[in-house]
C-alpha cells in the first residue's frame, strides 16, 4: 500500500520587530491539530490508503528549520503541507507556503484569515500556485485528500454551506506522548459542542465564520463529547469548551447533564473552561460547577453603556456584572473578563478608569484593541468611512490599532493602555483584591503575577496570556522583504469576493 504524508502546520505571526513570534510554553494546543487528524484518518480510511499525520506548533519550534525537514523528507511517495492560519497569522501563513511551492511540496492553507479574505489576497494564492480553502473544512477536507492523493491538487476549495456537525468525524483525542513535552502540563485541549453565536456585535466575526444559528445540526453528538472530554481529562489535560457561546448551544442541558454525571464518576476532578455571555441566568451557575466547570470567560468588553450599544452589545448589563462574579465565586468558578480598549470615541482618562473598574470586578481581564476584523460590521463600515489606518493583516491580532481613533492620537492609546496594564496586572491585584476564597486563590494569584511579570520582562503581558512564556534566545526569523502586508482596499473591492473566486 502506498504511504503518502501530511504535515498540519500552524503558523505564527511577526512581532513588532519583524520576527517570527516564538515561545516557550503556549496555553493550548492548536484545536485544528484534532479537527484535522479525525477528517484525514475518516478519509484514509474511505479511500484505502495509508496517511501518516504530523503536527507542527510553530510558535512552540526554535527557528524554521521544521520547513526544511518536511522538504527533504524521503519517507513518502507524496506528501502535502495543511496551513491553517486566522486573519493576523495569514502573511506568515503565505511565507511558509511560499517556500514549500519553490521546493516542489505541494501545500494548501485555509482557516478563518483566509476564509475572511479579500479578493486581492485570493488573486496572489492563485497567481502564485498556492492551494487555499475558503468555509469549513469538513467537506472540503476529503476532497482535497482525495485530489492530493491521485495528483490533481486544484487552487481553490469552496465550502459554500455550514457543516452539519452530527455528520462530521470528532477530532482525535490529543496525542499525549506526542504533545505534552512540547506543551507542557498546564496547556489545554479544546473542542467545539456547538458553532454559532445568536448574538450580532458589530466587532465579531464569528457569526460570518460560523452563523447565527445555533441548532442541532450544528451541534455535536453529546454522548461522543462526553467521551471526548473524559478519553482527554484521563491524560491529564484540562479542558477548553471552544463554543463562543456554551450556553446556547441546543444541546446545553443534555450536555451539561452528562457533564454532571461525568464529573461525579471522576470523583469531581473535571477542570473545564467555558464562555458564557454575561445575560446567563444565576440560576443556571451551580449546574456549571456540578459539570466541572472551574473558569468561565465573559465577553464583558465594557462598562460604558454607549460604547456596549454601538457595538449592538445590548445583551451586556454593567450593573449587573458585580452580582454575576458573586455568584461565580459562590460556586468556586473564576471569571476571566474580556476587555476591549480603544472604543471610537474613548479617552486615555476613560480606559484608565475603566481598568480599575475591571481589577475591582474580575479574577482575570484579557485585554484586546478594538480591531475592525475582516468579515464583519465594523470592518464595512471603516473601510467605507476610509478609517483603515493599517492594511498589514498581521496586525490585526488585537496587540494593535488599526484604524482612526477620534479622542486621542495612536501613541495616546498605547501609552493608556501600558498605563491600565499596571492596573489590572498590579501586585495588589495579583494578592487578590477581589476576595476569592482561599480554596481558588492560589491558582488566580499564580495567574496575576505571571502576566504582570510579564508586563515587566517582555513588555507585552497580551503574549503571556494569550500566546505562552515567551522564548529568549535564537534561532530568529526575519519576516522576508517581500512578506505579504495587505493592500489598501476600497467598498467597491468588498463587493468583489465572490466574482474572483468564481472566477478561479
Amino acid at each position: 500500500m502506498k504511504k503518502f504524508g501530511i504535515w498540519i502546520i500552524s503558523p505564527s505571526s511577526y512581532n513588532n520587530r519583524g520576527l517570527v513570534s516564538q515561545f516557550s510554553l503556549v496555553l493550548m494546543i492548536p484545536p485544528i491539530f484534532g479537527v484535522m487528524k479525525g477528517l484525514i484518518n475518516t478519509t484514509a480510511k474511505k479511500l484505502g490508503v495509508e496517511i501518516d499525520v504530523f503536527c507542527v506548533n510553530e510558535r512552540l519550534e526554535r527557528g524554521d528549520g521544521y520547513i526544511q525537514s518536511i522538504i527533504i523528507n524521503k519517507n513518502f511517495v507524496d506528501k502535502i503541507v495543511f496551513i491553517s492560519a486566522k486573519t493576523f497569522e495569514l502573511p506568515r501563513a503565505i511565507d511558509i507556503a511560499r517556500q514549500f511551492i519553490k521546493s516542489g511540496t505541494k501545500v494548501i492553507i485555509g482557516g478563518a484569515g483566509v476564509t475572511l479574505a479579500d479578493w486581492k489576497v485570493y488573486n496572489l494564492l492563485n497567481r502564485e500556485g498556492i492551494s487555499f480553502n475558503i468555509g469549513e473544512g469538513e467537506e472540503t477536507t476529503p476532497k482535497i485528500i482525495d485530489d492530493f492523493v491521485s495528483d490533481s491538487l486544484r487552487i481553490l476549495y469552496w465550502q459554500r454551506s455550514f457543516v452539519d456537525l452530527n455528520k462530521a468525524p470528532f477530532p482525535t483525542v490529543p496525542d499525549i506522548v506526542d504533545e505534552k513535552y512540547k506543551h507542557g502540563l498546564n496547556s489545554m485541549a479544546g473542542i467545539d459542542t456547538c458553532e454559532g453565536c445568536p448574538f450580532k456585535c458589530s466587532f465579531c466575526c464569528v457569526t460570518t465564520l460560523r452563523g447565527r444559528e445555533m441548532c442541532l445540526s450544528r451541534a455535536r453528538n453529546v454522548e461522543g463529547v462526553i467521551e471526548w472530554i473524559e478519553k482527554t481529562h484521563k491524560l491529564g489535560l484540562p479542558i477548553m469548551i471552544l463554543d463562543d457561546n456554551f450556553k446556547r448551544s441546543p444541546n446545553y442541558h443534555h450536555l451539561v447533564w452528562g457533564l454532571i454525571k461525568l464529573n461525579e464518576r471522576l470523583n469531581k476532578k473535571l477542570k473545564i473552561f467555558a464562555q458564557v455571555d454575561t445575560a446567563i441566568r444565576l440560576s443556571d451557575i451551580r449546574d456549571l460547577a456540578l459539570a466541572g466547570i472551574k473558569q468561565v470567560f465573559l465577553g464583558v468588553e465594557s462598562f460604558d453603556l454607549v460604547n456596549l450599544k454601538g457595538a449592538n452589545k445590548n445583551q451586556n448589563n454593567p450593573d449587573k456584572y458585580q452580582r454575576l462574579v458573586s455568584e461565580f465565586h459562590k460556586y468556586r468558578i473564576k471569571v476571566d473578563a474580556g476587555w476591549i480598549i480603544g472604543w471610537p470615541n474613548q479617552t486615555v482618562e476613560a480606559i484608565i478608569t475603566e481598568a480599575k473598574l475591571m481589577e475591582d470586578n474580575f479574577d482575570l481581564i484579557t485585554p484586546f484593541n478594538l480591531v475592525a476584523f475582516p468579515g464583519t460590521e465594523d470592518y464595512f463600515k471603516s473601510i467605507s468611512n476610509d478609517e483603515i489606518v493599517d492594511f498589514d493583516l498581521n496586525s490585526y491580532d488585537t496587540k494593535h490599532f488599526v484604524r482612526k481613533l477620534n479622542s486621542m492620537t495612536e501613541r495616546d492609546a498605547y501609552t493608556a493602555k501600558k498605563k491600565a496594564f499596571r492596573v489590572i496586572y498590579s501586585l495588589k491585584h495579583a494578592l487578590g483584591s477581589s476576595g476569592l476564597r482561599v480554596s481558588i486563590f492560589t491558582d488566580t494569584a499564580y495567574c496575576r503575577l505571571i502576566a504582570w511579570l510579564g508586563n515587566m520582562q517582555v513588555g507585552d503581558p497580551y503574549q503571556v496570556i494569550m500566546d505562552g512564556i515567551p522564548h529568549f534566545g535564537g534561532p530568529y526569523i526575519q519576516r522576508p522583504f517581500d512578506s505579504y502586508k495587505g493592500e489598501p482596499l476600497t467598498i467597491e473591492d468588498l463587493t468583489k469576493k465572490e466574482a474572483c473566486l468564481e472566477s478561479i
